[in-house]
């Protein structure tokens, strides 16, 4: 927060606005697609062969079970999501939710994101605030 907050007051005193956005995604580990995943892995880090089936292999048939007053539930098939606890969690995260960072820097908007945290935001002199926000969107790849 300290480099957002520096950078809304270096805009401040060139009589600049910030529009602030901030992204709090709940639950995110439990939300990773695991197919998007894999396709991220593969297409925009290079993974591929022996690597990515070892995440396949990694993140495929896992199931959990939930524990109440001495009885537990059937175990359930888990379709999405990275685990928790471990070391290949948060990091799987990050690579999962790189492309948003991309995506803001095409579109000339800063981003500071801090594990499933993200604060987007962007400068400019008050009269052009409107413009700021509605910028065309050209198409994005990821």
């Amino acid at each position: 927060m300290v480099k957002v907050i520096s950078d809304i007051i270096d805009a401040a005193d060139e009589k600049k606005v910030t529009l602030l956005g901030l992204l709090d995604m709940r639950a995110t580990f439990d939300t990773v697609d695991f197919q998007i995943l894999l396709h991220r892995l593969e297409v925009s880090y290079g993974l591929g062969g022996q690597v990515l089936q070892w995440f396949q292999s990694y993140l495929s048939d896992r199931t959990q079970t939930v524990s109440f007053a001495g009885r537990r539930s059937s175990p359930s098939l888990l379709v999405c999501g990275v685990p928790q606890g471990s070391v290949l969690g948060p990091l799987l995260f990050v690579l999962y939710a790189a492309d948003v960072m991309k995506i803001a820097v095409q579109h000339e908007v800063r981003i500071h994101a801090y594990a499933d945290d993200m604060q987007t935001y962007v400068s400019c002199h008050a009269a052009d605030q409107q413009s700021a926000c509605y910028k065309p969107v050209a198409p994005v790849r990821c």
